[in-house]
């Protein structure tokens, strides 16, 4: 899968995580279910968040690397997006 299409699908996570397709657990009494929906929708809106910023950070790590095959430049860039991806899946600090 190509990255236009995965930012695409990440689009459509967080634009419709919310939307009105998901069956009215609450309304009929089904709290485990409604619950379990609760969840989906907050973890999908999470990764359509999170996955554009991973991708990019990856992105920009890989072509650092390209560009320094030296193995102290190339830690240093690991760690630099791992510290970016941890900051985009915890938004919050």
């Amino acid at each position: 899968m190509n990255a236009e299409r995965l930012k695409a699908l990440a689009a459509q996570l967080s634009e419709n995580a919310y939307a009105d397709i998901w069956y009215d657990a609450a309304g009929h009494g089904d709290t485990s279910v409604a619950e379990q929906i609760e969840t989906t929708q907050e973890a999908m809106a999470l990764v359509g968040k999170v996955l554009p910023s991973m991708m990019d950070t990856l992105k920009e790590a890989e072509r650092a690397l390209a560009s320094h095959p030296d193995a102290n430049v190339g830690n240093s860039v690991a760690h630099y997006a791992l510290h970016k991806i941890r900051a985009a899946l915890n938004p919050q600090g």
